[in-house]
Order: C-alpha cells, then sequence, then structure tokens
C-alpha cells in the first residue's frame, strides 16, 4: 500500500488550530468547537468540508479561500521576505517525513488566500512574495465572519504541508 504524497504550500492565511489546540477566540484550547455547520462531538464531521460548504454558499465556488488541513506548518513569524523558503517535500530527509505524517494524526486546519504548491513550482509567482495589502486581511476577515470564527490577530504569510 503507497502512502500519500505531502505537498508544500505557500500562503497568506491565518492558522485556526484542531482538536485539542483550537486557535479561536472564545475556545479555550481544548473546548470542542460546536458551529451550525460543525460540530466536533459528531465523529466523522469533516471541518475542512463543511468550512469549503459555507464558503461556496457565501462567495460562490470561486472564491478564492482554501480550508486546509495541515499536516506541518511553519514556525510563529516566518514570512517569504525575511526567511528561508520551506524545503519542498520531495527532499525532506526520511526522519522528517515521518514526523510530517505522525502530524496527520492530529490534523490542524488554515484558512489561506493566495495559495501555491512549491513542490510544484521551483518559483513561486511573483505575486506570492510581495507584501500583504489591507485588502487581504479584509478578505480574510469576511471569509470568518461567514464561517462564524475569530482568530486572535491578523493573517500573516505561512507554509504548510498537507497529505
Amino acid at each position: 500500500m503507497s502512502l500519500p504524497p505531502i505537498f508544500t504550500h505557500i500562503a497568506y492565511g491565518v492558522v485556526l488550530g484542531g482538536p485539542g489546540s483550537w486557535n479561536l477566540v472564545g475556545y479555550s484550547g481544548a473546548e470542542q468547537v460546536r458551529l451550525p455547520w460543525f460540530d466536533e462531538t459528531v465523529p466523522g464531521h469533516d471541518f475542512a468540508a463543511g468550512a469549503e460548504l459555507q464558503l461556496d454558499a457565501e462567495f460562490g465556488a470561486e472564491h478564492g479561500f482554501t480550508v486546509s488541513t495541515v499536516v506541518d506548518l511553519s514556525p510563529a513569524g516566518w514570512a517569504p521576505q525575511t526567511a528561508a523558503p520551506p524545503v519542498p517535500a520531495g527532499r525532506l530527509a526520511v526522519d522528517e517525513v515521518e514526523r510530517v505524517r505522525a502530524g496527520a494524526l492530529a490534523p490542524r486546519y488554515a484558512l489561506v488566500l493566495l495559495e501555491t504548491v512549491v513542490d510544484c513550482d521551483d518559483d513561486p509567482p511573483p505575486s506570492m512574495w510581495i507584501t500583504n495589502g489591507s485588502q487581504w486581511d479584509a478578505d480574510l476577515d469576511q471569509a470568518l465572519n461567514t464561517l462564524g470564527l475569530k482568530v486572535p490577530g491578523m493573517g500573516d504569510w505561512l507554509w504548510f504541508r498537507t497529505m
């Protein structure tokens, strides 16, 4: 049985956290999230899929937001302008691959704009490297309001890995 591939992404967005470690205003880290469109206490509820449906209903299918299930995440304060780019998943050492795969057991979620897959493009498009504008933060805030979520802080650059 082959394991699913790992992909590395760069995006502008917010980390929402996940079960046992939510990064949401109004929820302690371990508190279970219950929203009209998602209930963490119900086995099988898919946070990312539910959030995408809510965003599609509000903004249409081409809204530009992605809710990603994150299995590895950049350190706080990472920025494409000042920090080393993430190592593409195909170049990770075996022990790093195992650590990333272990992260899939406790997924976290991120709401992002302007996502690019580093593993498919050697050089992300120039738009990925410009400084964020206030419109991006306003767009993220509107999407968070649609989902009924609030995060501490503003949007920021991040890289993350998915499977």
